[in-house]
C-alpha cells in the first residue's frame, strides 16, 4: 500500500488514533506534498459522520508525510464481501451512507478518486447497530497522482473512463466507483474484470456490464437500474450528484417495497415533489427500545393489547373511495388509453412531453389515498394491455429483415410495461443499462428532440391501416427527419401501400440541378436525391453536382461540430455521405464527433474509412492513432503514428514518444 498504519496515542488531544505514515517515495515531490496538505486540510473540515475524522497531519524529520485519524474498530466492506453478496436491503443502507459521505466531500471540492470496498469501514453505531459506514483514505490518492496525470490514482476495477483517459472530472468520478462497488455488493464481483490490468481497463472503456438480475434474480429491477446508471461510460449519463443518487436509491427501495436497518437516515437533499414523495413513502425505522422487561410489566401488557386491537381495526376497516378520488383514477385510465391509441406509449408527441401512456400508468401507481387499490388494479391491467400491443408490433416487424431494428424498439417499449418478461428483453437487443436509461428518460420526460422525432416514426409504423401508415411514413420522409436518404425507400417498403419514397421540397433562389433545398434554422439542409438518366453526360453532371453539394454539407457539418452541435453535425455529415460515400471530410468529421463523445470504436471505424479513400493523409493517420491509443491498442496507434511520420506530419514524433512512454518500448 501507500504506507503503514499504527495505533498511537495523540498527546495533545489525549486520544487513541490511527497514525498513517506514507512511504518515502510518496513524500519526495514538493508539489505533491503541498497538494496533500491542502487536501488534508479540506478533508479535515468535511465534518461528515460517514468520513473518517482527520485530527492532525504533518511531516517527520526525514520528510515522510503522516496524519492522525480516527481509530476505527471495525472491518472493511471487502471483508464483508468474503462471505458473499449482500442482501439488497443491507446494501441499500450501506450505499446511502456512502452517498452522504461523498456528497459532503464533493461540496468541499474533494473528490476521493479511490472508492472501493476496502476503503469503506463498517463499525458499530452509537446505538449498537452494525454497518455504520465510514469512508477512509481521503486525500491519499492525490499523493500517488503525478502532476497533471490523475490516472495514477485509483484502482482499475473501480476506475471510470474519464479517470483512465486522464480527462477532466468531477464528483461523478466517485459515483462511477460507487456503482462498481454497489454492483459488487449485489453480485459478489465488480462489473468489469480481466486477467490483467490492461484487460480490466479495456473492459472499463468498452464493455457493457453483465445483468445483475440474471445473476441474482432476487435483486429488484429498480435497484439494478440505479446501479447501472452509475456506471454509464459518459459522466453526463450518470446521476447529477450524490444527493440525486441517494434519492434514486430511496426510490428504488420504495418501488421494491424494501425496508433497511438505516431507514432513519436523514432524507437526501432533494427538493420539491421528489422530496415530498420520499417523506410520504420512505419507511420509518424505529430504533429498538432498551430491554427493560422487569419494569412496568402491567403497562407493557396493556400496550401490547392496545397494539393488537389497533392492528385488528386497521386490517378490518377500509376507507371508502370518494367520488373525487374515483374520478382521478378514471381520468388517468382514460388518458392512458387515449395516448396508447395514438401510439404514444413511451415516446411523447412533440406538443406535450407528458402525453404518454407510461406517464399515466406511473401516476396511477403513485396515488396514495383510499383509491390506491383501485388505481393499482387499473395500472396493472393497462400494463398488460400496452405490453401485449407492443409485443404484437415487435412480432410483426421481427419477421422482416428491414423491420427488425424497429421491432427491437417496440420490444424495448414493451419491457417498460412488463419488465418480468425475459423474451422481450432479449429480443430488444438493448443492454440492461440502456433499458434503465430508456425507463428513466420516459419517467422524467427527458427525451431529446431527436428521440421524440424517432418516436413519431414508431407511432407511424404502428398504424393498422396500410394506406394511412404509408401516408404517415411519407410525411416523416418529407420532413427530412431521417439521417440517411436510403432509409426512405426501405421505410416505405416496410410501411406498405405500394409506394416509393418521394421528396417534396420548397424551391428557393438557391435551387439548382443538384436539387438543393432550403437551409433550416440550425444549418441542416434538405438533401438532393441522386438521379439517373439515359444520357451519360447528364449523369456525369448530376454526379458532379451531388459531390459539390456533399462538400457543402460536410463544410456545414464541420461548422456545427465546432459549435458542439453534435446531433446537427452528425445529420449533416450523413447527408453528405448520402450524396458521396467517399467524402473524406464527412467521414473524418464523424470520426471526430464520435471521439468527442468517447465512442472510440466508432471513431476508429470512420477514420479507417477515410484512410481507405485518402491513405496518404497524415492528419487522418494521427486521428486514427489517437482513437486506437484511447482504447489502449498501443501497437495499432504506433503503426499509424509512424505512417504519419513517413508522410511528414509534424505531430507524429511527439505521438510516437507518448506511446513509448506508455509502453516502455
Amino acid at each position: 500500500g501507500m504506507g503503514v498504519v499504527y495505533e498511537a496515542e495523540h498527546e495533545d488531544i489525549e486520544r487513541r488514533v490511527a497514525l498513517k505514515i506514507l512511504r518515502p517515495e510518496a513524500s519526495l515531490d514538493a508539489t505533491l506534498k503541498e497538494r496533500f496538505r491542502a487536501e488534508a486540510r479540506a478533508a479535515s473540515r468535511i465534518g461528515s459522520p460517514h468520513i473518517v475524522e482527520i485530527f492532525d497531519f504533518g511531516e517527520l524529520p526525514d520528510g515522510r508525510l503522516l496524519f492522525a485519524m480516527e481509530l476505527l474498530e471495525g472491518k472493511g466492506l471487502d471483508v464483508a464481501l468474503e462471505r458473499g453478496p449482500l442482501d439488497p436491503s443491507r446494501a441499500i443502507g450501506i450505499l446511502r451512507q456512502i452517498c452522504k459521505g461523498l456528497a459532503a466531500a464533493h461540496e468541499a471540492d474533494i473528490v476521493h478518486r479511490d472508492v472501493k470496498p476496502d476503503n469503506v469501514i463498517l463499525v458499530a453505531a452509537d446505538d449498537g447497530r452494525p454497518d455504520f459506514a465510514k469512508l477512509v483514505d481521503f486525500g491519499i490518492a492525490t499523493v500517488m497522482a503525478q502532476e497533471g496525470d490523475d490516472t495514477g490514482a485509483g484502482t482499475p476495477l473501480y476506475m471510470p473512463p474519464e479517470q483512465i483517459n486522464g480527462e477532466a472530472f468531477d464528483g461523478r468520478l466517485d459515483m462511477y466507483a460507487v456503482g462498481c462497488l454497489a454492483y459488487e455488493l449485489l453480485v459478489g464481483a465488480p462489473p468489469f474484470g480481466g486477467e490483467t490490468v490492461d484487460e480490466i481497463i479495456t473492459a472499463q472503456l468498452e464493455s457493457a456490464p453483465p445483468s445483475i438480475v440474471n445473476q441474482r434474480p432476487d435483486v429488484p429491477v429498480a435497484l439494478e437500474a440505479v446501479v447501472l446508471r452509475c456506471i454509464a461510460k459518459a459522466p453526463r449519463d450518470r446521476y447529477a450528484d450524490m444527493h440525486d443518487l441517494e434519492a434514486a436509491l430511496c426510490e428504488a427501495q420504495i418501488e421494491s417495497e424494501l425496508a433497511t436497518p438505516w431507514d432513519d437516515l436523514p432524507l437526501p437533499r432533494v427538493t420539491g415533489e421528489r422530496l415530498d414523495r420520499l417523506r410520504r413513502q420512505m419507511p420509518q425505522h424505529a430504533a429498538p427500545e432498551p430491554q427493560r422487561r422487569w419494569v412496568w410489566p402491567a403497562i407493557a401488557a396493556v400496550s401490547m393489547a392496545i397494539a393488537i386491537v389497533v392492528t385488528i381495526l386497521l386490517l378490518t376497516s377500509k376507507p371508502e373511495v370518494t367520488p373525487e378520488q374515483e374520478n382521478v383514477v378514471e381520468t388517468l385510465t382514460n388518458k392512458a388509453r387515449e395516448y396508447g391509441a395514438k401510439a404514444n406509449w413511451v415516446f411523447p408527441p412533440e406538443s406535450d412531453k407528458s402525453a404518454t401512456a407510461l406517464i399515466q400508468v406511473l401516476a396511477l401507481e403513485n396515488l396514495e389515498d383510499a383509491s390506491t387499490e383501485l388505481a393499482l388494479e387499473r395500472a396493472g391491467a393497462l400494463r398488460r394491455e400496452f405490453a401485449t400491443t407492443l409485443i404484437g408490433l415487435g412480432n410483426k416487424y421481427w419477421a422482416d429483415a428491414e423491420g427488425k431494428a424497429y421491432a427491437r424498439d417496440y420490444y424495448a417499449q414493451a419491457y417498460l410495461f412488463n419488465p418480468e418478461n425475459p423474451t422481450i428483453r432479449e429480443r430488444s437487443g438493448y443492454t440492461v443499462g440502456e433499458l434503465a436509461e430508456l425507463r428513466e428518460k420516459a419517467k422524467s420526460k427527458q427525451f431529446s428532440a431527436r428521440e421524440v422525432k424517432q418516436g413519431r416514426l414508431f407511432s407511424a409504423l404502428a398504424e393498422t391501416d396500410e394506406g394511412k401508415r404509408a401516408e404517415l411514413v411519407q410525411e416523416i420522409v418529407d420532413s427530412d427527419e431521417l439521417l440517411s436518404a436510403s432509409n426512405g425507400d426501405r421505410l416505405m417498403a416496410l410501411a406498405g401501400g405500394g409506394r416509393k419514397a418521394t421528396r417534396r421540397r420548397k424551391p428557393d433562389a438557391r435551387e439548382s440541378d443538384s436539387g438543393d433545398g432550403d437551409d433550416d434554422d440550425d444549418g441542416a439542409t434538405s438533401r438532393p436525391q441522386p438521379k439517373t438518366t439515359s444520357d451519360p453526360q447528364a449523369d456525369r453532371r448530376q454526379r458532379e453536382a451531388n459531390k459539390a453539394r456533399s462538400r457543402e454539407l460536410a463544410k456545414e457539418g464541420l461548422s456545427a461540430l465546432g459549435k458542439r452541435k453534435y446531433r446537427n453535425a452528425e445529420q449533416l455529415f450523413n447527408r453528405a455521405l448520402d450524396l458521396d460515400s467517399r467524402n473524406t471530410t464527412a467521414l473524418i468529421g464523424l470520426s471526430d464527433l464520435n471521439f468527442e463523445e468517447q465512442k472510440f470504436s466508432r471513431a476508429i471505424d470512420f477514420a479507417e474509412r477515410a484512410i481507405k479513400v485518402a491513405p496518404r493523409n497524415g492528419g487522418y493517420r494521427i486521428k486514427l492513432g489517437d482513437a486506437y491509443f484511447k482504447v489502449l491498442k498501443y501497437s495499432k496507434a504506433r503503426e499509424h503514428y509512424e505512417r504519419a511520420l513517413e508522410l511528414g506530419h509534424r505531430d507524429a514524433a511527439q505521438r510516437i514518444k507518448k506511446v513509448k512512454d506508455k509502453t516502455g518500448k
